[in-house]
């Protein structure tokens, strides 16, 4: 048995008459609308290639007296045409009392072309094509083509009710012509294709979804409607803006799939504005243009958000050492799409994560939206990369909280190198592993990325290890100076009884800086990006080269010129090694430690258990 896989009934048809100089000329157009579905009585959306035929013979074959293919928007499963647009009826084509009609889709998968298995009958009456079937509309005495419209029963004039079932109220619809899909309306439901009883000259219209247009028979100067085609809920329909007392702006309010205000829209679905198929239950091909826009009582970010309120900027304490009170934090809403801000008010010095920002309630007041310049925003802004979309902690879903200081960025806490792993999921904490102090070149893996946790920082790594895993997480070591600038205002000068750095279970006044970035003195030694000279215990003569690098890990035969200075390599003491600086002391030194110590004595492949850093962007 073939397949059947459309099937199309024709819900209604009526004229629309071309201007002509006799009151009963042969139709122009005839407005066809069907409803297209498979095989499993599933509706079909999207375009189609459909060929419509008319013969004089019901069977099969026979010459078709005309013909025409158009490309059909279709719409859950709904589709309007208008025939005759493409090819022009022949003369005298309708004074044929018996014409069929023969409809041909195109599959989209296939391309092939199917025939629908009966052809339709209809006749010219006045200006309306009699569709079958219409047969439970026993009082619709001028509902021509009111299918299925089982209670019409006083629609003397309301052509094309097709699928009123529950249009019980229809009977002062005089000139509610076409109303398709009323399946609540009061009195005069839904203008679906409505010409009104003064709309002579509205081409084809289409103000589609009117339902619920009570008392839309007043609306008799829509004539200026005419370019009104496709304005959903008769939003541009002339004098309808006022229908049941409401401008049509007013009538569409969705909670769900189902809107509830009275007098509006009943919505079983989806709705599109812009757009013939909606994914959504509000689909919007374009711009909305709102004052505010709520989800779940909340307001929804706002199109054109600007900078932070000054008000919501960091506070520091009034008195030296001026550090960070309570800290602004930003992050990026995944659920709506844009960048909030969260001011806190615990004189906290930001040591308290708030969190994923989608859980942040805007007020208008310590919370809201930005414009997301994260170059512009107040020194002692926090953020945790884990929320912003352009960073890999995002990726990884790690934490790596970093705090502004003037025009950079800087890690609040020394960093933890995590193995990600290739899939980035992973979580593997590299701390003092043999891997950490002979990866130089080569080794380094592009999944160990250097996070900012409030925690124990990674320890045993050489420079190079540290730049790379910084370069990896899309940061950069600091520079001696920024590391200076940031640093300033950390009191403690003595290790304290730190043991091998800090998980900062609680954090000392002492232990942060002016600008909340914690741990910059006697927790770890710090490697920042700068090198420098070496002691002058030794001096090369012009020009001398020297091969100061260790024998093993990477580095090959590379030598240096001209470098002054002995510097420890990690194996040895040698001469002409550069230095690589270190910051800030550890916490075995005591009182040595503080913002101001500074080493420059081992070389960038040195490394040790006392040896940390942190990043910058």
């Amino acid at each position: 048995m073939r397949r059947k896989l459309f099937e199309t009934i024709a819900l209604v048809a009526f004229i629309a008459c071309l201007i002509s100089a006799s009151a009963w000329a042969v139709p122009g157009v005839i407005n066809y609308q069907g409803r297209l579905t498979n095989n499993s009585d599933c509706v079909l959306s999207g375009d189609y290639q459909i060929w419509f035929f008319l013969y004089n013979n019901a069977g099969n074959g026979g010459t078709a007296l005309w013909d025409e293919v158009q490309n059909v928007p279709v719409d859950q499963g709904i589709f309007s045409v208008l025939l005759g647009k493409v090819t022009p009826f022949p003369a005298g084509l309708f004074d044929n009392d018996s014409l069929y009609m023969e409809v041909v889709i195109q599959k989209p998968d296939t391309g092939d072309w199917e025939t629908l298995p009966q052809r339709q009958r209809f006749t010219s009456v006045a200006y309306a094509m009699k569709a079958d079937h219409a047969a439970a509309a026993a009082n619709a005495d001028h509902a021509l083509t009111a299918e299925s419209a089982t209670h019409a029963t006083g629609a003397d004039t309301a052509l094309n009710a097709d699928y009123a079932t529950k249009a019980g109220h229809a009977t002062t619809a005089d000139t509610a012509i076409n109303a398709g899909h009323a399946t609540t309306a009061g009195t005069a439901i839904d203008a679906t294709n409505w010409t009104g009883s003064g709309g002579g000259t509205q081409e084809d219209p289409k103000v589609e979804w009117a339902n619920n247009a009570n008392n839309a028979n007043t609306a008799k100067n829509a004539d200026t409607a005419k370019n009104a085609a496709n304005e959903s809920l008769a939003a541009r329909a002339g004098d309808a803006d006022t229908v049941d007392g409401k401008h049509a702006s007013e009538l569409l309010d969705i909670s769900g799939d189902t809107q509830t205000k009275a007098g509006g829209l009943n919505v079983n679905g989806k709705v599109g504005i812009g757009t013939p198929g909606p994914a959504f239950n509000l689909d919007v091909n374009g711009i909305i243009n709102a004052a505010e826009i709520y989800k779940n009582g909340a307001p929804l970010a706002q199109s054109n958000p600007g900078a932070v309120p000054a008000a919501s900027w960091p506070d520091f304490d009034a008195a030296a050492p001026f550090l960070l009170k309570n800290a602004l934090w930003v992050g990026w809403d995944s659920s709506v799409k844009a960048w909030k801000y969260c001011k806190e008010s615990d004189n906290d010095r930001g040591i308290t994560d708030p969190g994923n920002p989608t859980g942040w309630t805007v007020n208008g007041t310590t919370i809201g939206y930005f414009n997301g310049n994260l170059d512009r925003l107040a020194p002692g802004t926090h953020i945790n990369n884990r929320y912003n979309p352009e960073m890999m902690a995002s990726r990884c879903n790690q934490d790596d909280i970093q705090v502004k200081v003037g025009s950079f960025w800087v890690d609040k806490y020394a960093c933890r190198i995590i193995d990600v792993g290739a899939n980035y999921t992973g979580t593997t904490w590299k701390d003092d592993s043999a891997d950490m102090t002979t990866s130089a070149n080569l080794d380094v893996p592009p999944y160990w990325m250097a996070f900012s946790q409030k925690d124990r920082g990674s320890t045993g790594m050489t420079w190079f290890v540290a730049g790379k895993a910084a370069v990896n997480a899309g940061k950069r070591m600091l520079h001696n100076d920024e590391w200076q600038l940031a640093a300033l205002g950390t009191a403690r000068s003595e290790g304290n009884g730190i043991a091998k750095g800090s998980t900062w279970a609680s954090v000392a006044d002492q232990d942060v800086s002016q600008y909340g970035v914690v741990g910059m003195a006697g927790n770890l030694w710090e490697w920042v990006a700068d090198w420098a000279q070496a002691g002058k215990t030794w001096q090369t003569s012009d020009g001398q080269s020297t091969a100061p690098w260790p024998s093993s890990g990477g580095y090959g035969g590379d030598n240096t010129w001209n470098i002054n200075g002995r510097a420890h390599n990690g194996a040895a003491w040698v001469d002409g090694a550069p230095a690589a600086l270190l910051r800030g002391d550890c916490w075995g030194n005591g009182a040595e430690a503080g913002v101001f110590a500074i080493n420059a004595n081992l070389a960038p492949s040195s490394w040790s258990g006392y040896f940390g850093f942190r990043c910058s962007r």
